[in-house]
């Protein structure tokens, strides 16, 4: 049986048997293990415990402030061989980092995580202490993990992996720069950049790494904000590359001479790599448009009674397409011209 209490206002508690539906922090729950239960006895035969609306920050918190505590207090490691002290101490960082970016990435996003609350303490040491240098080398580590994996995301992997629109382009540049807005914030914080100091005044060799890494995201982000700039006056053009397919020629031509003035005016946005990529994406959204055109009365070589229609279909797709290739070529022509 259970019986669960939510505060209520006023400092008033609500009691019941189910799950309150609407909580706001964390709700308690006792358990009763026997059917009876004496007043005597009665710690050993109740269960408590607590759930949260928002497990994973609950679980964080609770290693943070209680197990942490508990587990690396000298009192409570007496007698303890130092191999099993190094052993929990490790297991516990790492449970509290992979707990911590779990949570980043529950909301799509990166958190580098720092090293315990007991941090501030090793900062202040100067890093004499090796463990302690140690401890703040593997949170080093474990940052140029995570740093390296949203720098190394490409857009051309949407094509590897399927046939994307050049809506994907956009979303792409959308989250990239989110994550690298969000890598910036945090790098440029006041604890990540002590943690960078120390590891500097103590001529650590994972310094120089960090440090070019650092500059690698400034660089990574400074360009995923300019292509989000220069690919937005797209977006409107993207959505009526959706509509009837037989008036795609008017809406292809601005979208082509959009493509040629970002190529022209900037600054990340006009390489080979990057320009492929959108015109493939291009490409893709006027094939399905085409099939879905031939086939919206269903397949080809259904319906023979009709065989005009069908005929006087695929001339309009053939003019459409040839229409499309023609500027696509000419776009390609004028990106040469521009380049030299």
């Amino acid at each position: 049986m259970f019986i669960f209490l939510e505060a209520g206002s006023k400092d008033k508690y609500c009691a019941s048997r189910i799950p309150p539906p609407n909580y706001k922090t964390k709700c308690v729950y006792l358990t009763k293990m026997e059917p009876s239960v004496p007043d005597s006895d009665f710690e050993h035969l109740i269960a408590f415990s607590e759930f949260a609306n928002a497990p994973l920050p609950m679980i964080l918190a609770l290693t943070q402030e209680v197990y942490f505590p508990l587990l690396t207090n000298p009192r409570n490691q007496e007698g303890w061989p130092e191999v099993i002290t190094k052993e929990v101490q490790e297991s516990l960082h790492r449970f509290l980092a992979q707990v911590y970016i779990t949570i980043g990435n529950t909301q799509g996003k990166t958190f580098l995580p720092l090293p315990p609350n007991h941090g501030a303490a090793l900062i202040d040491n100067s890093g004499r202490d090796k463990d302690r240098i140690h401890l703040l080398e593997s949170a080093v580590v474990m940052w140029t993990k995570q740093i390296k994996g949203i720098l190394k995301q490409d857009p051309e992997t949407a094509l590897k992996n399927g046939h994307p629109g050049p809506e994907v382009e956009m979303e792409f540049w959308d989250n990239k720069a989110d994550n690298l807005n969000s890598l910036h914030t945090q790098l440029s914080g006041e604890k990540i950049r002590k943690v960078v100091k120390v590891l500097e005044v103590t001529k650590s060799t994972y310094f120089p790494a960090f440090n070019r890494l650092c500059k690698e995201v400034a660089q990574a982000r400074m360009e995923a904000n300019d292509n989000i700039v220069y690919l937005k006056p797209l977006v409107g053009y993207f959505s009526k590359l959706q509509d009837d397919f037989a008036e795609l020629i008017p809406v292809f031509r601005p979208t082509m001479h959009t493509l040629l003035l970002i190529w022209k005016n900037s600054k990340f946005y006009n390489t080979p790599a990057r320009f492929v990529v959108i015109m493939r994406q291009l490409c893709n959204t006027i094939i399905f448009q085409a099939m879905n055109f031939l086939t919206a009365d269903g397949s080809l070589f259904e319906n023979t009674e009709e065989p005009e229609k069908k005929v006087e279909s695929l001339k309009q797709c053939l003019k459409v397409c040839t229409a499309v290739l023609l500027m696509c070529c000419a776009c390609v022509a004028h990106v040469l011209l521009i380049k030299v």
